[in-house]
């Protein structure tokens, strides 16, 4: 691994605590029920079989049932090149394929 994947190693302890700290305050009561989030999604195939396989829905899914979103929001899988969004009008977090693999590139990189 290069220069690189050593200082990403090495920041990761930091910038998980600094996440903590800021998302802290915004997290549900210990124990509260939260049926707000919802999943969606339009995927290949093989890339659905990957993210079903990796248990990301569930993960994904957990992560986002800690807060109090007031209302509905959904967890959308897409077939694109882009990253992930937020869509204030859907309520959605839409997450595309491209930013899953290219994630997964990194992993395989950093797991070398």
């Amino acid at each position: 691994i290069g220069d690189e994947g050593d200082d990403c190693r090495d920041s990761v302890p930091e910038l998980a605590r600094a996440w903590r700290r800021v998302l802290a305050p915004l997290y549900l009561p210990e124990g509260a029920p939260v049926t707000e989030v919802r999943l969606d999604q339009d995927l290949s195939t093989e890339m659905l079989d990957a993210v079903m396989d990796a248990d990301l829905h569930i993960i994904l899914g957990d992560l986002l049932r800690l807060f109090d979103w007031h209302s509905l929001i959904s967890l959308e899988f897409q077939t694109c090149d882009g990253t992930a969004q937020w869509r204030r009008n859907g309520r959605a977090i839409e997450v595309c394929t491209g930013y899953i693999e290219r994630f997964e590139a990194l992993a395989d990189t950093l797991g070398e």
